[in-house]
């Protein structure tokens, strides 16, 4: 019989030069609460390597115990994928044109189309995942889809 680890929290990565890897040792390091505005995932599970006062209400456990969990991902060398995923005529993943014209006149950095769609995708997986976890787990602090609730909360 298998126990089954509840779910804390759902994220993503999909950029062209990090992955969960390199996502996975950025969390360790956060967690070692030496970084600017650490988020309630670092309080609540902070590294052993903190020396923290044993009255810490906000802990819930070490962060070393925790364990990173893919339930998506996709391989950017593999063009046959990342075709599937942002072709506008297979239209696997419909991108209706409001969309594709928003994602190709926003600014994000230097990406491309494709990366920007990339993104999106990323964002919609997160949500998903989100949606699965219990109120009473969740410590995200976030809904996803940050770069667009962002530039739309804008009045500029």
């Amino acid at each position: 019989m298998y126990e089954i680890e509840e779910l804390i929290r759902a994220g993503k990565v999909a950029g062209e030069s990090r992955n969960f890897g390199i996502r996975g040792e950025e969390h360790h390091k956060g967690a070692t609460l030496t970084q600017p505005s650490p988020t309630s995932l670092y309080y609540k599970y902070p590294s052993t390597e903190v020396m923290q006062d044993a009255s810490t209400v906000s802990k819930k456990g070490d962060f070393e115990n925790l364990m990173m969990h893919i339930f998506e991902g996709f391989d950017r060398k593999d063009e046959q994928a990342l075709a599937v995923l942002c072709d506008l005529q297979q239209q696997n993943f419909v991108w209706p044109e409001p969309m594709c014209k928003t994602l190709k006149a926003c600014k994000w950095h230097d990406l491309t189309f494709r990366n920007k769609q990339l993104q999106m995708l990323s964002f919609l997986w997160e949500l998903f995942y989100e949606l699965t976890l219990s109120s009473t787990a969740n410590v995200s602090e976030s809904p996803g889809f940050e770069k667009f609730l962002r530039d739309f909360a804008r009045s500029d």
